[in-house]
C-alpha cells in the first residue's frame, strides 16, 4: 500500500515531530534542512532538484534552514494489508 504527496515547508518553519514510513522522495527543488531524528543525533541535509531521495521509516522534526521551501513529490510505503 502506499500514498503520495506533495511536501512543503516555507523557509524558517518547523515541523512538529512526526513520523513516516519508507519512502521515495523525487525533490523538486533547491534547499536546507536540520532534522532531529528520535534517539539519534541531529541532521542536516542539503536537498538539491532532480534528484530523488531514499529516505527509511523514522521519527522526528525538522527545521527548514535553507532560503526556499522543499518541494517533494512522496511516494510513501504505508504498511498493511495486500490484497
Amino acid at each position: 500500500m502506499t500514498s503520495s504527496f506533495e511536501e512543503r515547508l516555507e523557509p524558517g518553519d518547523i515541523r512538529a515531530r512526526r513520523s513516516y514510513a519508507a519512502r521515495v522522495a523525487p525533490v523538486l527543488g533547491v534547499t536546507r534542512l536540520r532534522q532531529w531524528p528520535d534517539r539519534a543525533d541531529e541532521v542536516f541535509e542539503t536537498q538539491g532538484p532532480a534528484t530523488i531521495a531514499f529516505d527509511p521509516p523514522v521519527i522526528h522534526f525538522g527545521k527548514n534552514i535553507g532560503d526556499a521551501p522543499p518541494r517533494n513529490l512522496v511516494l510513501e510505503f504505508v504498511p498493511g494489508n495486500i490484497p
